[in-house]
């Protein structure tokens, strides 16, 4: 078993599943860069990627850069 295979096995969405279903799901992962401040996806924007942070954190607000903006949490 690989590396980034075994990682998946770590992530808690993923500790049901059988090694067959987690390489199938490793299958279709790609790792991508963010430089910091980049905004990654905005409120309310369609939900097509599921995000595994490898390193770094990232911040999730609610309302971001308007008046009211409220942090939700910082997660790494």
């Amino acid at each position: 078993m690989n590396n980034s295979l075994q990682f998946l096995k770590r992530v808690r969405f993923f500790k049901s599943l059988s090694d067959s279903d987690i390489a199938k799901i490793e299958n279709v992962c790609q790792e991508k860069r963010f430089e910091a401040g980049e905004i990654i996806f905005v409120e309310g924007s369609l939900g097509n990627n599921f995000f595994i942070i490898l390193e770094g954190s990232v911040g999730i607000w609610k309302g971001f850069r308007t008046p009211n903006q409220d942090s939700r949490g910082v997660f790494g």
